[in-house]
């Protein structure tokens, strides 16, 4: 190992030389050397930025160089991580943490001397340089987001914000399609590149196991020019839009969005594409074509996840053509937000008085509605309902149940406000939970969405996102009924909340184990 920091106590041009003259990192060393080696590189890089010196060719020079020579030492990182399902939690969780960091110091490097050529501090001798600096900042924001869902993080608003207007940047300048070379040496755009990262997204990744994550990253390399960001939207062809001013992830499309910050995009390219490679895979072909050098899988493994890819991102013919009844004067009352559903299903399950929920609720008047949701208009609710808000609604004035559902999209540009509901169940409960064989102890409040036959929508559970802990044996209590289950696979995730699937693992009624 050698010492990168003294680089950057030289002038410019012995620094470039002393990082040409280090060439790459071995490959071969143990993994407490290469997690060293990682830490040097990062502390180099956070030098390298806290400089604060105006951009120079020398200065990107190097960070290309110091990019281009830790190739090997981040491919080898990731691999062990995917790979190391025998190594302890500990030194698993040391890989992520060190893979991760790298990425995220080579986007914040590139960012840098992104903000200081568009800024014009270096006489505008770096234009030209801005495609290879924006691709190379993309590629590494997209692999920092790929390491966070491997510890089920959800992106957070702020790092959206700066993925858009990186694609908007690239877009407005005329370079959004122009081949990048990029470190690893793969040629790509930075509307490929922001593609790869909403793609990733859409299949909600904090469900899967890492090495899944890895095989749909990796996938994603030679799949994302199959998808073409349009600025006109047209339901009739367009299944899923990204607000370019928002702070949110892609969306699905619904009739009457449109507007100057929207892009949206078809997904029949890469549906055909997926189901071709999902039937060569039953004749024994195509198998190298999905491997992915350093994630470990089998061809069932490679079945199940395009199965699975194209159930997430395509949406079924069925509920893209469900007809929408305009709904006239229908007016519906609605909560939002995790503690206001669990409030109002618990006092319509208890019979207690709708004083309880009074404050809770608002009116919305019904422009239309369909068996997967509604579409609402006006209302001023206590609590905004932004998109991914969970919201529980019935017909005013009717003492019948609530039924849940997520807010999917939001319009506020012309007009009334709008939303759009999707419906995640009709008979929605409120249960308790607590760890197994724990009883005494402090219980979890939750929302039990049954099974959903009509839709084959298996049963799930809600929680807030603080109380999730991934694989928990759990106690369920509903009325007088004891549920011994155990979590399995997320189905959505939002920084309020969790919606995950579970195994029922026995069943008894007892009236001790009635939700108190």
């Amino acid at each position: 190992m050698f010492d990168l920091l003294k680089f950057f106590h030289r002038k410019e041009a012995g620094l470039l030389e002393g990082v040409l003259r280090a060439g790459t990192w071995s490959s071969k060393p143990n993994s407490q050397n290469e997690c060293d080696s990682l830490k040097v590189l990062v502390d180099a890089l956070t030098a390298f930025g806290a400089k604060g010196e105006p951009y120079s060719r020398e200065r990107l020079k190097t960070l290309m160089r110091l990019d281009e020579c830790s190739q090997s030492l981040q491919r080898s990182l990731g691999r062990k991580y995917l790979e190391g399902a025998d190594e302890s939690a500990e030194s698993r969780d040391k890989l992520l943490k060190a893979v991760a960091g790298l990425s995220a110091q080579l986007a914040n490097s590139y960012r840098g001397l992104c903000r200081e050529i568009v800024a014009g501090r270096d006489g505008g001798g770096g234009r030209k340089y801005l495609p290879l600096v924006v691709a190379r900042t993309l590629n590494h924001l997209g692999a920092a987001v790929k390491w966070g869902y491997c510890r089920q993080e959800a992106v957070p608003p702020a790092m959206w914000q700066r993925l858009h207007k990186f694609h908007l940047f690239a877009e407005s300048a005329g370079f959004a399609g122009a081949q990048i070379r990029l470190a690893s040496g793969r040629l790509t755009t930075c509307a490929d590149e922001y593609v790869r990262i909403l793609l990733l997204d859409m299949v909600r990744p904090a469900g899967l196991k890492p090495f899944q994550v890895g095989l749909v990253a990796g996938w994603l390399e030679e799949w994302a020019p199959l998808v073409k960001l349009e600025k006109t939207c047209d339901t009739s062809s367009h299944m899923h839009c990204v607000d370019l001013l928002s702070g949110s992830a892609a969306r699905r499309l619904v009739e009457g969005m449109n507007g100057d910050n929207l892009r949206c995009w078809g997904m029949a390219d890469l549906y055909v594409h997926i189901r071709k490679l999902r039937f060569r895979l039953t004749q024994g072909d195509d198998v190298d074509s999905l491997k992915i050098e350093g994630v470990p899988a089998t061809v069932q493994d490679y079945m199940a996840l395009l199965d699975y890819l194209s159930k997430h991102w395509i949406r079924p013919k069925n509920a893209r053509n469900q007809e929408r009844i305009a709904s006239g004067s229908k007016v519906v009352e609605m909560a939002c937000g995790v503690d206001a559903v669990r409030t109002c299903l618990h006092s319509g399950a208890a019979g207690k008085a709708r004083d309880e929920e009074c404050a809770l609720i608002e009116h919305w008047a019904v422009e239309n509605e369909s068996g997967s949701g509604y579409g609402l208009l006006e209302g001023k609710p206590p609590e905004k309902p932004e998109f991914g808000k969970l919201v529980c609604v019935k017909q005013a004035g009717d003492t019948g149940k609530w039924e849940v559902g997520v807010v999917r999209w939001k319009k506020e540009s012309s007009g009334p406000p709008a939303l759009g509901i999707e419906k995640l169940s009709e008979d929605p409960k409120h249960v308790e939970l607590c760890l197994a064989d724990e009883a005494d102890n402090m219980r979890i409040k939750a929302v039990f969405l049954p099974k959903w036959y009509d839709r084959e929508v298996d049963s799930s559970l809600i929680l807030q996102a603080p109380d999730y802990v991934a694989d928990s044996l759990l106690d369920m209590y509903y009325r007088n009924n004891l549920f011994r289950i155990r979590l399995t696979e997320v189905v959505d995730v939002t920084e309020e909340w969790v919606r995950v699937k579970f195994d029922l693992l026995g069943h008894r009624t007892s009236m001790a184990g009635r939700a108190r």
